[in-house]
């Protein structure tokens, strides 16, 4: 279950950490007692708490996003390798679980909680920046998504307690329907 509260705390407590995480070999940081640190999770986290905190909150997030944002001006190149490393691997999760799906369509139910990867894209993309293997990532990211489409019944939200608005359909089209069931 998503709670803002509990998302900016985790948040401001990856702050904290992310020079550490930046400058480790893992694409996902497991913390022990807290929810896992890796770019993705960090800017989905984002978006779902700016159009959804009180007044009073909107400064610790204000604040969060500073430090963040000197950190990634600071660490660039790290920043920008890690988001790469993590587009491959969340691409590959995604790519797996659309495989899965074709062969068994009950994990169709799952739906909500894999696409997720696939949200993280956006902003991994985005956070990348020139990396040289953004190209190939992009075109596997189409084809993906081409594959997607094809079986694909557009509809409601997938996501409960998560602000529709922190995810408009256009770039998010696979947030809003769920693949149809081939068998």
């Amino acid at each position: 279950m998503w709670d803002a509260e509990s998302s900016l705390k985790s948040l401001e407590d990856a702050v904290d950490e992310i020079e550490g995480y930046l400058l480790s070999k893992d694409i996902i940081w497991a913390r022990s007692r807290r929810p896992s640190l890796s770019i993705g999770l960090i800017s989905l986290n984002l978006r779902w708490l700016r159009p959804t905190l009180k007044a009073q909150d909107q400064a610790r997030l204000q604040a969060v996003e500073s430090k963040l944002t000197a950190v990634r001006d600071r660490w660039r190149v790290a920043w920008e390798r890690k988001a790469t490393a993590e587009l491959r691997s969340r691409l590959n999760l995604w790519r797996g679980y659309l495989d899965d799906l074709e062969g068994r369509p009950g994990l169709g139910s799952s739906y909500p909680q894999e696409v997720r990867n696939r949200a993280m894209a956006v902003d991994l993309l985005d956070a990348a920046g020139n990396q040289p293997e953004i190209k190939t990532l992009t075109a596997s990211l189409d084809a993906i998504d081409g594959r997607l489409r094809k079986g694909f019944r557009p509809g409601a939200f997938v996501w409960e307690q998560v602000p529709e608005s922190a995810f408009p359909s256009e770039p998010f089209w696979y947030l809003y329907g769920r693949p149809v069931s081939r068998k």
